[in-house]
């Protein structure tokens, strides 16, 4: 995403550098290495954004300077691939993410890994960091989303979510990639610290047992910053409060926290001037108004039907008998009355206990 440098703000000894990337983000990793220490030298870019490292149509790449430098590593990109740069053409995935770098000859622990996709960014580093363990990520956030910590706004996964009416891409709005607060929840349930920010861009993130000094606490990171024009009613009805999945609600719930958050966001008056990255460009007229969710003060709401978790031991036992076999698991009682017969092919048996017994037919 073309946006020029804003702020680096880095904990501990870590300084601003110099660097050829989008916003001094090379610049900063080569510094962290100063503090970490180097061990193969080998970094991966996801969302590499060109053809090759002197391509003049590109934003930046994060991986340029190190490349320059003797690193070598994996390039990825969804429209380019170039054999001398060891860059390849693909769309990544959360659920794909992890088989293509080991495919491709990724290390189990990169130094660097850079993720900028403009959208699931957020799930392929939470499925990165299962497996792999890099020294150091930098990986987009969106800046629109800042709400203190009240809210964790999230772009939905498009491997598996549901997206409505919205088409799941970065269409130069502020509907891309996911609010700080929830890249800071997973990288800190990683084992990763935040240490440094390129508002409007990146998050900068350590593995915390190699970095001696605090990171940067989560109130720094979320301050709301209009960096694009307004989203959609259909796109924000797409986004999710990933702090609400994440501690186990559902995908209704985490969009209708996420809607109640952005109706909210839309009615706030805006109390300070509008920021802008784009120091050619006015930013009032660059963001139309600088407010990414101005559209949406009247945001429809999801009405979730509210399931609670039955009690574990009042289950029922469900037999299902075929020609030549027989099966039986225990549901819950309390969903019995949506069993429907027309989901199995045989008779279906109900044990509703000393009772006697109810049969549904298929």
């Amino acid at each position: 995403m073309k946006l020029a440098l804003l702020v680096v703000l880095l904990a501990g000894c870590v300084r601003e550098a110099q660097s050829s990337s989008q916003g001094q983000q090379d610049g900063i990793v080569r510094s962290i290495f100063e503090v970490i220490s180097t061990t193969n030298r080998y970094f991966v870019e996801l969302g590499f954004d060109a053809a090759s490292y002197e391509d003049p149509g590109a934003t930046g790449s994060n991986t340029h300077a190190l490349w320059l430098d003797g690193w070598r590593g994996l390039l990825i990109d969804g429209d380019h691939e170039n054999e001398t740069i060891n860059l390849h053409r693909a769309f990544v995935t959360s659920s794909n993410v992890v088989a293509l770098l080991r495919k491709l000859g990724t290390p189990l622990e990169p130094d660097y890994i850079s993720i900028d996709v403009d959208s699931t960014d957020l799930y392929i580093l939470e499925r990165v960091l299962t497996t792999l363990r890099p020294r150091v990520v930098t990986i987009e956030y969106n800046s629109n989303f800042g709400d203190g910590d009240s809210s964790a706004l999230a772009f939905p996964d498009t491997d598996w979510m549901p997206l409505g009416a919205s088409k799941g891409a970065f269409a130069a709005t502020c509907f891309y990639g996911s609010s700080a607060s929830a890249i800071y929840a997973v990288a800190t349930a990683a084992g990763y610290v935040v240490v440094g920010v390129v508002y409007g861009l990146d998050l900068v993130l350590v593995r915390a047992s190699l970095w001696p000094h605090p990171g940067i606490p989560l109130a720094n990171l979320t301050k709301r910053l209009d960096t694009w024009p307004a989203m959609s009613v259909e796109d924000a009805a797409a986004l999710i409060d990933h702090s609400v999945y994440a501690a186990g609600g559902s995908l209704c719930a985490a969009r209708r926290a996420a809607a109640i958050a952005l109706r909210r966001l839309a009615r706030a008056p805006n109390l300070e001037p509008c920021t802008c990255f784009l120091g050619d460009a006015d930013c009032v007229q660059f963001t139309k108004g600088c407010s990414c969710f101005r559209d949406l003060a009247d945001l429809p709401v999801p009405d979730c039907v509210d399931v609670t978790s039955p009690h574990a031991a009042d289950v029922k036992a469900v037999s299902v008998e075929g020609h030549r076999w027989r099966a039986r698991v225990d549901l819950p009682a309390a969903y019995l009355d949506r069993l429907d017969a027309s989901w199995f092919r045989t008779s279906v048996k109900i044990d509703v206990g000393p009772g006697g017994a109810t049969e549904k037919y298929g």
